[in-house]
């Protein structure tokens, strides 16, 4: 389980559901939060090859990768740079892949409240929006 550009959030209930079949992971991505990044981890395809590394390492693959956000480039990256590691893969509303319509969302130039609530589908009636960030200000700082 691959988070979003807001970081990672925790253990959410969805990570629950999901444990019901299967063995989850839910890292953090390295730089994030308090998880230290290499020096060399600089874009999304060295993102990408750290956790296959990490795959490797674990004796992990294959396996299943749900990327969200920007988790989700970096889960699509590590199926176009070893196929072989991934069993089944699911992004959601995957970051850095081109939408047939529209324009790609630039998370740079937006405010990051509006990044945020953009992560959720209806922000303000959501149980892990709101235990997250509503009345958290540090969790709606810029990382």
């Amino acid at each position: 389980m691959l988070h979003g550009v807001e970081g990672f959030e925790g253990w959410l209930p969805f990570h629950d559901a999901l444990a019901e079949q299967a063995t989850v992971y839910a890292p953090a991505h390295p730089g994030y939060g308090q998880t230290p990044c290499p020096e060399w981890v600089e874009t999304i395809p060295h993102q990408a090859v750290f956790y296959h590394w990490f795959l490797q390492e674990q004796a992990l693959a294959p396996v299943d990768v749900v990327g969200i956000g920007i988790g989700g480039w970096i889960a699509a990256q590590m199926a176009v740079m070893c196929p072989q590691h991934i069993r089944h893969l699911v992004l959601v509303d995957a970051a850095g892949i081109r939408p047939q319509h529209g324009e790609i969302f630039d998370i740079f130039i937006t405010p990051w409240r509006q990044v945020i609530e953009r992560c959720f589908y209806d922000a303000p009636h959501s149980p892990e929006y709101q235990r997250l960030f509503e009345g958290n200000s540090r969790n709606l700082a810029a990382p």
